[in-house]
C-alpha cells in the first residue's frame, strides 16, 4: 500500500500563483478585445455608425424643380405646371408592405400593373436605401386624399406629398410640336446615368416633341431637404429638433427650368386646327424667308395629358396599333409619294442641264408609250402641245415623262438633294425620317430590284415610284425658291429664357445650302406655279378663285400633286374605298414678289391635290393676310372661272 503524497506548502503557492497569472492574462485579453472593439466602433467606424442611426430619424428628401413652361412666340401657355398630390411610401418605416399596399388599393384603388411595380421597387431596396421614398400615385383629387388622411394612421410610412404636375391648357392643339411628359423608363434611366446620376426611377422626363428634345433646358435641377422624422417616418415639428441636429436640417432648393418660347402663334395655330378636319394628314405653315414654323399640325391628334398619366397597358396597346398611328408626326416622320409636287426637281435639273428652255415644247396625247408600257397622263385626251410653263400650270405627266427619260435618275437625285429632299431637314423635334430619293445604286444594291431601268427615271421625274417625301422636306424645298435658292434650315424655338426672364438662347435663321443655279431657272418655275393658281387651266386656279375670287393684291403661286396609293386600271383607281384613295398634296406661297407664308398639306386618300388638299392650303394663306395685314379677303366669288372641270378631275 502506497502511502498518500503530502502537498508541500510550496506547491501550493505556486498553484495558485499560475493561476493568478492566466486569470490575469485572460482578463486583459477580454479587455483588450472590448477596447478594440470600442475603438473600432466609436474611433474607425464611429462617423458610420453615426450616420447610420441619424438616418433612422433625419431623412433626406428629394426636391423637384419646377419644369420650364412651353410658350407661344407672344407669351401664350401651351404646357406649365400646377400643384399635384402624390402618395408616396417609405419601406423603412412598413413593417408590412403588402398588407399597407393592399389597404391603399382598397381605400383609393391602385391600377394593377403598377401594384406588381411598386412590390417589385420595394423588394430592391436595401440597408439605407429604405429610407427613400416611393411614389405609389400621383396626381390625387380632392376625395383620395381626403381617404387618406382619414385613415393615415393605420398607414405607416405613407404620406402625401405636394409636387408639380404637367399641365396643357390648349388640350390636344399643337399636340405633335409640344410633346408630352411620363416616367423615366429603365433603359432611359441607364443611359441618362452612364456619367452621373441625373435621373432616378419614378422621375418625370419628356417623352415626344418639345418636351423631349429640350428636356436639359426644361428639366431645371433637383435640390434636397434634410428633415426629421419618427419612428413611423412622419415628420417631427422643426421646434422639437434638439441642438446638436439643427445643423444637420438643411435645405437645398432646386433651380426652376427654362422657358421654351416657340416661334409658333397659338392663335394662328388653334385657327388652322379648326379648319384643318381631315381623318389622317398634315399641315405646315412656314415663314419662306427665315425657315420659322408658324403651325404644324399632324391628325389624328392626341392628348399630352392623358399620356402625361398613367395608362393602362391595353390602352397603350390600343394607341399603338391604330391604324392611323396618332403619335407619328405626318410632318416629319412619315414619307409619301409626293405625286407632281416633285415636277419642281424635274424642271431645275432640265434647266440647268441646258436640256430644255422656257420655250421647248412637247406634245402630250395622253400616253408616253415607253417600250411595251404606257405611262399615262392624269389627263386621257393629253393635253395637245404645251411649253414647260404650260406643263407646270397643267401639270402634264407626258412632259416630265419624257424628261425624266432623258434626264436619268442620277441627275433627278442630284437636284432633289439639292432641294433638300432624301435628308433631314434639321427640325429638332422627335425621330425625323429622310424619305427615299432613289438613284442608280439604290437600285442596283437592292436584292428588290437588282439592277437600275430607265422606266424608274420616268415614274421619279413626276413623284411617282420610289421617291418619298416628307411634308417638311416639300415645304423648304419649295420655299427654296420662294426666297430665290436658299435651303434653310426649319425653326421652331424662337428662345430660351431663365427663370429671370434672361435670355439663354436665341436661334437666327440658317441657310443649310444654297442652289446654285441660274436665277432665271428659278424664276421661270415660280411663273409656273403662279399659273397653276391663277391661269385658265392651272390645276388649282379655281380652289383659288373660290377663296380669293377676284383678289389680285395676294399673288399666290403653288403646285399641285395627287399620288397614287394603288394600281391603275384603265386611268382609274381599282378601288373607291377611302384606303385605297389617293394621297392629295398640295403646297403655295405668297406673295411671290416677297413671299412671307407658304403652307404645305398633305392629306392622306384626300382624293386629287386639287380638290383635297389645295382648298386648306388657300383658307390658311387667307387667314394669315386677315389675322396678321388686316385684309378682308370675300370668299363669295361673284362669277364662275371655266377651270372647275379641269381641277375635280385633274391633279
Amino acid at each position: 500500500m502506497l502511502k498518500d503524497r503530502i502537498v508541500s506548502e510550496a506547491e501550493i503557492k505556486n498553484y495558485y500563483r499560475i493561476t493568478y497569472i492566466l486569470f490575469t492574462i485572460l482578463l486583459f485579453l477580454a479587455f483588450t478585445i472590448i477596447i478594440l472593439r470600442l475603438y473600432k466602433v466609436q474611433i474607425q467606424m464611429g462617423e458610420y455608425y453615426y450616420d447610420r442611426a441619424e438616418k433612422n430619424f433625419i431623412q433626406e428628401v428629394r426636391l423637384s424643380p419646377l419644369r420650364g413652361r412651353i410658350l407661344d412666340i407672344k407669351g401664350n401657355v401651351i404646357a406649365q405646371n400646377r400643384p399635384s398630390f402624390n402618395l408616396f411610401l417609405t419601406p423603412a418605416f412598413v413593417k408590412n408592405y403588402k398588407k399597407t399596399l393592399q389597404h391603399i388599393d382598397n381605400l383609393i384603388g391602385i391600377p394593377e400593373e403598377r401594384f406588381q411595380d411598386i412590390i417589385d421597387e420595394i423588394k430592391k431596396k436595401r440597408g439605407l436605401e429604405r429610407f427613400k421614398p416611393i411614389k405609389i400615385l400621383t396626381d390625387l383629387n380632392f376625395d383620395q386624399i381626403a381617404i387618406i388622411e382619414s385613415n393615415i394612421e393605420d398607414l405607416s410610412g405613407v404620406e402625401i406629398l405636394m409636387d408639380s404636375f404637367r399641365d396643357y391648357p390648349l388640350g390636344d392643339i399643337a399636340s405633335h410640336i409640344v410633346g408630352y411628359v411620363g416616367e423615366i423608363d429603365k433603359k432611359t434611366l441607364q443611359d441618362k446615368n452612364k456619367e452621373r446620376e441625373l435621373y432616378k426611377q419614378g422621375d418625370i422626363i419628356g417623352k415626344r416633341g418639345i418636351e423631349l428634345a429640350y428636356e436639359d433646358y426644361l428639366r431645371g435641377e433637383e435640390g434636397k431637404e434634410f428633415i426629421l422624422v419618427d419612428a413611423k417616418g412622419f415628420k417631427v415639428d422643426a421646434t422639437e429638433v434638439k441642438d446638436y441636429l439643427k445643423d444637420r436640417i438643411r435645405k437645398f432648393p432646386p433651380i426652376q427650368g427654362k422657358d421654351i418660347i416657340l416661334t409658333i402663334d397659338i392663335d394662328y395655330q388653334r385657327e388652322l386646327e379648326r379648319m384643318f378636319d381631315v381623318i389622317d394628314g398634315g399641315l405646315i405653315a412656314i415663314n419662306p424667308q427665315t425657315g420659322k414654323i408658324y403651325a404644324l399640325i399632324s391628325r389624328p391628334s392626341f392628348s399630352p395629358a392623358k399620356l402625361s398619366q398613367r395608362i393602362g397597358k391595353t390602352e397603350w396597346k390600343n394607341i399603338l396599333s391604330d391604324p392611323l398611328k396618332p403619335l407619328i408626326n405626318k410632318v416629319t416622320q412619315d414619307h409619301y409619294p409626293p405625286g407632281s409636287t416633285f415636277k419642281i426637281v424635274s424642271a431645275l435639273a432640265a434647266l440647268d442641264k441646258k436640256l430644255i428652255t422656257e420655250n421647248t415644247t412637247s406634245f402630250c396625247n395622253g400616253v408616253f408609250q415607253f417600250g411595251t408600257r404606257p405611262f399615262r397622263c392624269w389627263a386621257k385626251r393629253g393635253h395637245g402641245s404645251l411649253s414647260l410653263h404650260r406643263a407646270i400650270v397643267q401639270s402634264c405627266d407626258v412632259y416630265f415623262y419624257r424628261l425624266g427619260d432623258r434626264l436619268d435618275i442620277d441627275n433627278i437625285f442630284v437636284y432633289g438633294r439639292m432641294l433638300g429632299f432624301g435628308q433631314k431637314s434639321g427640325l429638332e423635334i422627335d425621330e425625323e425620317t429622310s424619305g427615299i430619293l432613289p438613284n442608280r445604286d439604290y437600285y442596283k444594291g437592292s436584292k428588290k430590284f437588282g439592277s437600275y431601268h430607265r422606266g424608274y427615271a420616268i415614274n421619279a421625274a413626276i413623284g411617282q415610284g420610289d421617291v418619298n417625301v416628307t411634308l417638311i422636306q416639300l415645304a423648304f424645298a419649295y420655299a427654296t425658291l420662294a426666297n430665290g435658292g436658299k435651303l434653310l434650315k426649319p425653326i421652331i424655338v424662337e428662345e430660351i429664357r431663365d427663370q429671370n426672364n434672361a435670355i439663354v438662347k436665341k436661334n437666327e435663321p440658317s441657310i443649310r445650302s444654297e442652289l446654285g443655279v441660274d436665277k432665271g431657272s428659278i424664276e421661270k418655275i415660280v411663273q409656273g406655279l403662279y399659273g397653276v393658281c391663277n391661269e385658265p387651266g392651272g390645276t388649282a386656279a379655281f380652289q383659288r378663285y373660290k377663296i380669293f375670287g377676284n383678289n389680285k393684291e395676294i399673288k399666290i403661286a403653288g403646285k399641285t400633286g395627287t399620288a397614287q396609293v394603288v394600281e391603275m386600271k384603265d386611268g382609274k383607281n381599282v378601288s373607291d374605298s377611302y384606303m385605297n384613295k389617293d394621297h392629295a398634296w398640295f403646297v403655295a406661297f405668297a406673295d411671290i414678289e416677297n413671299p412671307e407664308i407658304l403652307v404645305a398639306v398633305l392629306h392622306k386618300h384626300g382624293g386629287h391635290g386639287a380638290s383635297g388638299a389645295a382648298p386648306y392650303v388657300f383658307k390658311a394663306i387667307q387667314l394669315y393676310y386677315e389675322m396678321y395685314k388686316g385684309l378682308k379677303i370675300e370668299n363669295i366669288p361673284s362669277v364662275t372661272m371655266n377651270t372647275q372641270e379641269t381641277v375635280e378631275q385633274g391633279d
